[in-house]
């Protein structure tokens, strides 16, 4: 389940606590805590523009304990549920690196082993359709 997260001390996680405060906001960035069986598993940051087809993914983050383990490629996928019960028909991203990890193109290949694909605009910016007729499911 994907839930905003309104104040962060609300997030009990410490490291998504940490990841909650110093990631930016914009005027339409919201922030998004991914649980599995109601434990905070993973932090997302993106942007929800009333009206648009597609949400903009800026980051997402697993907690270093809990990497490995999928939880990334879950998060993704009930990230595509919400952009679908939202009425989006596509999430974009780019691959950058937050903490060091991971390098650029590690992070691209995670991207594409999860369902996204490079746009054909130049930005180096990723795409992932979502199917908006059923279960949010990528396409």
């Amino acid at each position: 389940m994907v839930e905003s997260v309104s104040t962060v001390p609300c997030v009990m996680d410490p490291e998504i606590r940490d990841r909650c405060r110093v990631s930016p906001r914009s005027r339409n960035t919201v922030h998004f805590v991914y649980r599995e069986h109601g434990h905070e598993a993973a932090f997302l940051a993106l942007d929800v523009i009333e009206g648009a087809d597609y949400l903009v993914l800026y980051e997402i983050y697993v907690p270093l304990r809990m990497r490995g383990n999928g939880i990334g490629g879950r998060a993704l996928a009930a990230l595509a549920a919400f952009a679908a019960a939202k009425g989006c028909s596509w999430i974009y991203a780019f691959a950058h690196p937050i903490d060091g990890t991971r390098t650029e193109q590690d992070l691209e290949r995670w991207y594409v082993q999860n369902g996204f694909c490079p746009r054909d605009n130049g930005t180096g910016e990723l795409e992932l359709s979502v199917d908006t007729s059923s279960t949010g499911s990528p396409r």
